[in-house]
């Protein structure tokens, strides 16, 4: 994986590794910077589909997922810290996983 958000970090994404990271990236930005990415893609004579695409974004929510999905995204990351306290952490994992995981049907 490369990380970076510039062109130049795509570029080499692309030219030296297996996927691409982005990091804090607004979910409207996403589907441009793949763009780029795949542009690269196709000038360097690569397959985008080989690529991992993972994001973190700065302001996602679980409804952007279908459209992060669509755009290329293969991995979401989350990003957050937590609690200092040991014993809040299940409590804060669960949360994560009671916002962002939809219970099976």
């Amino acid at each position: 994986m490369v990380g970076g958000n510039s062109d130049a970090a795509l570029r080499r994404a692309v030219t030296l590794a297996d996927g691409w990271y982005g990091f804090n990236v607004p979910v409207a930005d996403v589907p441009a910077r793949i763009a780029v990415l795949a542009d690269e893609c196709a000038r360097h004579g690569r397959a985008f589909d080989e690529l991992t695409v993972a994001v973190a974004v700065s302001d996602g929510t679980p409804e952007h997922l279908p459209a992060l999905g669509a755009a290329g995204v293969t991995e979401l990351v989350l990003v957050g810290a937590p609690p200092p306290a040991p014993d809040a952490a299940a409590t804060w994992v669960a949360e994560l996983a009671r916002t962002w995981i939809r219970p099976a049907a």
